[in-house]
């Protein structure tokens, strides 16, 4: 019995996934070229695209799971994609997920630059309010944080080509209404976003999963019906003896 249902489990999962494979490649199967000046300025679009035009900094970008206690969402934050040409009070209208565990590092120096950017900011307040003179040394501290972080920033600015599968769809763990919550005024609210490297099975591939699907629930119909043929002859014989 238990095997019929992992069978019938396995075999509706094969049928469902090849379905959805098909499904993919008959409506994205033929990829198109776009700038993301032309994705930015016109309708939100699925589809199967290579766009052209686009950056993004893996590091500036990245959303934080909480900003309370500061962890890093490893199950793919999102990162604003934007043209080249993008206006200063433009919004990001395409997204895209990344894995923050590879950056985890980054991230913490990052932080740790900040603060001691806020640090001599606070530093230099608190001296101007009370008319005190201010220590150079605590300026010129900040200051070499803030070029730090300006090069590390810089280290992770993208402008390359993308090739992906466009959608409304976003990576596990998210909501749009979180993602536009943290994303501020900054992220249009039909926002996209972008699965990249994604390629349409090829049909005879999701029609084989479909195939074995099939087999696989008649096979294990077979056996359930079998077995249960089975038991009701023993209970047969059983009250005949």
């Amino acid at each position: 019995m238990r095997l019929s249902v992992v069978g019938l489990i396995a075999g509706l999962g094969l049928i469902a996934f090849g379905g959805l494979d098909a499904h993919q490649a008959n409506t994205y199967g033929e990829r198109q070229d776009i700038t993301m000046d032309e994705l930015a300025s016109g309708e939100p679009v699925e589809g199967w695209y290579r766009i052209t035009g686009a950056t993004w900094n893996e590091l500036q970008s990245l959303y934080q799971e909480d900003e309370q206690n500061g962890q890093i969402q490893s199950n793919g934050m999102l990162v604003f994609v934007l043209p080249e040409t993008i206006e200063p009070m433009e919004q990001a209208r395409l997204m895209m997920p990344q894995e923050g565990a590879e950056l985890a590092d980054a991230i913490e120096q990052a932080r740790a630059l900040d603060m001691r950017i806020q640090q001599g900011e606070m530093y230099v307040a608190q001296q101007e309010a009370a008319g005190a003179p201010v220590d150079e040394t605590q300026i010129a501290d900040a200051i070499a944080a803030l070029d730090e972080l300006e090069a590390l920033e810089a280290g992770y600015a993208r402008a390359e080509t993308i090739e992906g599968l466009i959608s409304s769809d976003l990576p596990h763990g998210w909501t749009r209404e979180e993602a536009l919550q943290i994303g501020g005024p900054g992220l249009a609210p039909d926002f996209m976003v972008i699965e990249p490297g994604w390629e349409p099975a090829s049909m005879s591939r999701s029609l084989g999963m479909i195939g074995a699907g099939i087999v696989l629930l008649l096979v294990m119909g077979f056996i359930f019906f079998r077995g249960r043929r089975e038991d009701e002859e023993a209970e047969s014989f059983d009250e005949a003896s």
